[in-house]
């Protein structure tokens, strides 16, 4: 498992390919995924529901981070717990499509092998 294929969003496999149609952009609205790899033609869709385990990843890694950032606010900030609470309510709707993204690829990660 290649954490920088992760964050870059690409390929598990040869880690040159992008398995989203709009690359890696943090920004990017689309979340289409291509069938396979435009690389080495890596299957990125297995077998129907396979991206089920991808939504407990993204909730682990929401959850983590929401205590990272509501903690690190309040003990190190000193920052009022409502005030806490709306700054990560907005990172976490601002970086909601990427987290998504990044759980399909950590879930992806799991099961391709590296050439």
């Amino acid at each position: 498992m290649s954490f920088l294929s992760i964050l870059k969003l690409k390929c598990p496999r040869c880690e040159k390919g992008d398995m989203f149609e709009s690359g890696s952009a943090f920004f990017s609205l689309n979340i289409k995924m291509h069938k396979e790899c435009t690389v080495c033609k890596e299957n990125y869709f297995k077998e129907p529901g396979f991206y089920f385990g991808a939504m407990f990843i993204s909730y682990i890694v929401s959850g983590l981070l929401s205590l990272l950032i509501v903690g690190l606010m309040i003990i190190v900030l000193k920052m009022n717990w409502l005030l806490a609470l709306f700054v990560l309510f907005v990172i976490l709707a601002i970086s909601y499509i990427y987290l998504y993204k990044v759980s399909r690829a950590i879930w992806l990660n799991f099961f391709v092998k590296k050439k």
